[in-house]
C-alpha cells in the first residue's frame, strides 16, 4: 500500500512481500547505469522500469531486460535475486566476503553518526577523532579502522569531489598524521567527482 517509491536515479530494486513474506524483487537485469523505475505515486499503482526518460538515442539492437524473482521470504529472495544477477554477469562475492570494512567492526561517521559534519565543542575533525578512538580503546570497544565520510575533503560543483585531499580546518596535520596517531586504518568516502575537479584533463 506504499505510495512511496523511489523513482528516477534514486530508485533501485523493488521487493514486495506479503504477510507470509512471500516475496518478489523486481528490478532491471541488464543495462544498469542507464535502467531507470518510475511509479505512479498512488497506493497499490503502476511500477515501469525501462531506460531513463533523458536518453535521446537507443542504439540499434540494444536489449534491456528486467527481472521478476520470487522467494519464500525476504532475505533469502533478495540474497538469490542478487545471486542470479551474479550467476548472469560471471560474479562471486570473494571480494565482498574478503573486504576488510565488511568483515571488522569500525566507527563510522556517516549519515546519523553523531560525528557527521558535527565535532567536539572547541575541536576540530583530527582532535574528535583522536579523542572518539582513545574513549572507545578505553571502554574496550574492538574497532578496527576508522571511516571519514564526506566532511573530509574538498568540494566542488554539485557538491562533488573536487580534491580528494584532507582539508587544512578538518585535519591541520592531514590524513597520515592522522593515522598514526590512532593506529588504524582508514576507510575514506569518496563521492561523484565533480566536473570542476583538479583531477581532469
Amino acid at each position: 500500500q506504499t505510495t512511496g517509491i523511489r523513482t528516477g536515479l534514486t530508485g533501485g530494486p523493488l521487493a514486495i512481500f506479503d504477510r507470509d513474506l512471500n516475496t518478489v524483487v523486481l528490478s532491471p537485469f541488464s543495462q544498469f547505469m542507464a535502467a531507470s523505475v518510475w511509479h505512479n505515486g498512488t497506493a497499490g499503482g503502476e511500477v515501469n522500469y525501462g531506460i531513463m526518460g533523458d536518453v535521446e538515442n537507443i542504439p540499434p539492437n540494444c536489449d534491456y531486460h528486467t527481472i521478476l524473482f520470487y522467494g519464500k521470504c525476504i532475505n533469502q529472495a533478495l540474497h538469490e535475486w542478487g545471486g542470479t544477477l551474479m550467476k548472469q554477469y560471471g560474479k562471486t562475492r570473494a571480494r565482498t566476503e574478503s573486504d576488510f570494512a565488511s568483515n571488522y567492526i569500525g566507527y563510522w561517521t556517516d549519515g546519523g553518526a553523531y560525528y557527521y559534519y558535527n565535532t567536539e565543542s572547541g575541536k576540530n575533525y583530527e582532535e574528535t577523532m583522536i579523542d572518539a578512538i582513545a574513549y572507545a580503546r578505553e571502554v574496550g570497544i574492538p574497532y578496527r579502522y576508522l571511516q571519514l565520510d564526506s566532511w573530509w575533503y574538498y568540494k566542488g560543483a554539485h557538491d562533488g569531489v573536487k580534491t580528494w585531499d584532507a582539508m587544512p580546518s578538518v585535519f591541520p596535520n592531514g590524513l597520515r598524521a592522522l593515522y598514526e596517531k590512532i593506529g588504524l586504518p582508514i576507510v575514506a568516502h569518496n563521492r561523484y567527482w565533480a566536473k570542476d575537479t583538479t583531477y581532469a584533463k
